[in-house]
């Protein structure tokens, strides 16, 4: 079933391909599918594909080619007309495909590691709690947590027996016995 989808796409390319250019609508922008020709925003061909598919606008190929390097496609395949295969063609002022690659590449890169040293720093940020967590609980485990509280008890004895009050005064808080 996969391969007959595969083969009927395949058809519908082909015909679209060889579609004759002299179509009543006239020449229409593959992109856009507006008509409309400027001297600033011209229809232009750059590729081999023929008929409906021959056209596209210099801004609109532009746009184009501008989200397919932001989706972090290839250089390769950038430059590569996803329908006839044929390397594009461009001849457009003040636009250089392999410069505007460069520059995404370069600021990804500059982006990542920033994202790397972000990372990087918090795992040691948590690395260094971590560790003062440990450090904390080491020092009061055990026999520590029980002399603590021991000393914790003598210290709420003295503030409330200070010295030479009598002794027999009885103290109703519970206490905790260490053998």
């Amino acid at each position: 079933a996969s391969s007959n989808n595969q083969e009927k796409l395949r058809r519908i390319k082909e015909r679209l391909l060889l579609e004759d250019s002299d179509e009543d609508e006239g020449d229409m922008c593959r992109i856009c599918q507006m008509g409309e020709d400027s001297a600033s925003n011209p229809l232009i061909q750059p590729c081999r594909c023929t008929g409906s598919l021959q056209y596209v606008h210099q801004d609109c190929i532009k746009r184009w080619l501008c989200s397919k390097i932001s989706s972090a496609t290839n250089l390769e395949a950038i430059t590569t007309c996803e329908l006839c295969k044929e390397k594009l063609h461009l001849n457009i002022d003040n636009f250089d495909i392999q410069e505007l690659y460069r520059t995404h590449v370069q600021s990804s890169q500059s982006e990542y590691d920033e994202f790397i040293s972000s990372g990087l720093y918090l795992v040691v940020l948590l690395h260094f709690c971590e560790q003062r967590f440990s450090d904390v609980l080491g020092a009061v485990d055990g026999a520590g947590l029980f002399n603590v509280l021991r000393i914790l008890h003598e210290h709420m004895d003295n503030l409330e027996n200070p010295l030479g009050e009598d002794e027999e005064v009885r103290d109703n808080r519970p206490s905790i016995e260490f053998s």
